[in-house]
């Protein structure tokens, strides 16, 4: 793990308060196995994406049913609630907002599996990348998911 110089997990969540990407009720949710499941699969997606920004912080993911997952990552957001009020929130580049603001769960899913891929394999072809995503994610439309790929190089990271 090579985590950013400064970067930090409560200053990450911080910032994704402040700007509407998460609530303060979906963080007192995270350790609900019922409730807290989609403020958890979020916060694996933003923390995943925020690398990608320059705000690395370093975990390790593997692939996962929903998507990039990292299992470090799970044990640091059960632990990290008392120190949220004290953090400063994290300085990520304007695009990482643009990019993710508003995005539903599948588009987070799909998203971040097509980054996982490109990246693990950088000289995979388009349609290659398309077809291994379809294949860990065989519910999805082969034109959503050409979609995401082309709104992923516009902010040139596949």
């Amino acid at each position: 793990m090579y985590a950013s110089e400064g970067a930090s997990l409560p200053s990450l969540i911080r910032y994704l308060v402040d700007n509407g990407l998460l609530t303060n009720d979906d963080l007192k949710e995270v350790r609900d196995s019922a409730n807290g499941f989609k403020t958890r699969f979020r916060l694996q997606k933003y923390v995943y994406f925020a690398k990608f920004f320059g705000y690395d912080l370093g975990y390790d993911y593997n692939l996962y049913v929903h998507g990039p997952y990292s299992p470090g990552l799970a044990n640091d957001y059960y632990k990290i609630s008392e120190s949220l009020d004290k953090a400063e929130p994290a300085n990520i580049n304007g695009n990482y907002l643009s990019l993710l603001k508003g995005k539903d769960d599948e588009w987070l899913e799909l998203a971040s599996t097509v980054l996982m891929i490109k990246h693990r394999y950088e000289k995979i072809g388009d349609d290659e990348l398309v077809e291994l995503t379809r294949s860990a994610k065989p519910w999805a439309a082969e034109e959503r998911i050409k979609g995401i790929l082309s709104e992923l190089r516009s902010y040139k990271l596949a």
